[in-house]
């Protein structure tokens, strides 16, 4: 088992009802990237634990850019719910 299979198992482990993930889909050039991956690919991995909810909105005024290139604030946040 991989460690991103590790990761997903602990995540669902701990029963959290909602999770929240910076998954970047630009920067493939940073050397700490490592797993980068599509959203898809992500979602399959979480597909037996947590599914997107596009339903979960904030403010992200006053939220300073993490990793997303192009400062983008939608690409920034996912918001899973544990199925």
């Amino acid at each position: 088992m991989n460690q991103i299979d590790k990761m997903v198992k602990e995540v669902a482990r701990i029963n959290a009802k909602y999770m929240v993930t910076v998954i970047n889909h630009f920067d493939y050039r940073h050397i700490g990237h490592v797993t980068m991956r599509p959203l898809l690919w992500w979602q399959k991995k979480f597909r037996n634990y947590y599914q997107i909810d596009k339903n979960i909105d904030f403010s992200k005024d006053g939220i300073p850019p993490l990793y997303s290139l192009n400062n983008d604030p939608e690409h920034k946040f996912i918001f899973w719910r544990k199925i």
